[in-house]
């Protein structure tokens, strides 16, 4: 710096840019007697580029979505990759569920997949059917009027569970007020239920309600001896879609139906006659 200031000395007005000159030489050589000066110089990093390139920073939030970026393509890549596997291994392993049709060896379903239908079979969406309407109301009063001691607590639990919440309720209540299983219990009540599908229909005027000509054939101890007595009776049963979700469940067997009220009639009744067994006054 020295000798560029000579230099310019030495022209025509090197008076004047001489004294300049002087003035900053003596300031350099000030600023770099003083400690503070260089100590902050000391501290300052200095690039390592070559002369003349220019020096880029990154800007931080930059950096920070750069990163955030990354760590989703990897996830995303992850998941496509575990997705293809599970995809190969559905694809390569055997089916889980066959249904086949034993009257024709007709497969219909593999698993999700359906084939088709069969006279006495078919795979359809769901849908609320007739056959299932009168399958529930026949599977509810075989519980109602088929009476077995040893397991009557099961099979009246079984039927309020078919019923419509609100009613249900009602018939609980009404069998425990009246003592109802306690009185069939103290006298050995015991019957069959038999019901022939040609006494089973459902009302032309109105689908919800099915009718049931049923036989029970009771027996039960009256005056301390056991006598028997065939009873027929005439049930009309109100059905409603089940009100729950899902429609279809274990507790209406599958139908998507529930009973809301029923009203018997025994429409004939034979003479309680002694109760006897096949082979009573043989030897």
């Amino acid at each position: 710096m020295a000798a560029a200031a000579n230099r310019i000395g030495e022209g025509g007005s090197g008076v004047a840019l001489r004294g300049g000159v002087d003035e900053l030489r003596a300031m350099l050589d000030e600023l770099e007697g003083d400690a503070g000066v260089q100590a902050k110089l000391d501290r300052m990093p200095l690039p390592s580029a070559v002369a003349g390139a220019s020096i880029i920073y990154r800007d931080a939030d930059d950096v920070t979505t750069i990163n955030r970026m990354t760590w989703v393509n990897l996830i995303v890549a992850t998941l496509l990759a575990v997705s293809l596997i599970f995809n190969v291994v559905l694809y390569a392993r055997r089916p889980s569920l066959v249904v086949v049709d034993k009257t024709t060896g007709q497969t219909l379903v593999v698993d999700d997949r359906e084939y088709g239908k069969t006279p006495a079979a078919q795979m359809m969406s769901d849908n609320l059917l007739p056959e299932q309407k009168i399958y529930l109301v026949k599977e509810y009063l075989s519980g109602i009027y088929g009476i077995n001691q040893a397991t009557r607590g099961a099979q009246i639990q079984r039927a309020i569970r078919m019923m419509h919440p609100d009613t249900a309720t009602q018939y609980a209540t009404w069998l425990a007020r009246n003592k109802v299983l306690e009185a069939q219990e103290a006298e050995a009540w015991q019957a069959t239920w038999a019901v022939e599908d040609k006494n089973v229909t459902v009302d032309p005027k109105d689908d919800r309600i099915v009718t049931v000509v049923g036989e029970q054939t009771l027996s039960r101890m009256k005056g301390g001896r056991m006598v028997q007595q065939k009873l027929i009776i005439n049930v009309k049963v109100l059905v409603l879609v089940s009100p729950t979700e899902p429609k279809r469940n274990d507790h209406n067997l599958q139908t998507g139906f529930c009973v809301y009220k029923f009203k018997p009639k025994v429409i004939n009744a034979s003479e309680e006659s002694q109760f006897v067994l096949m082979n009573d006054g043989k030897e």
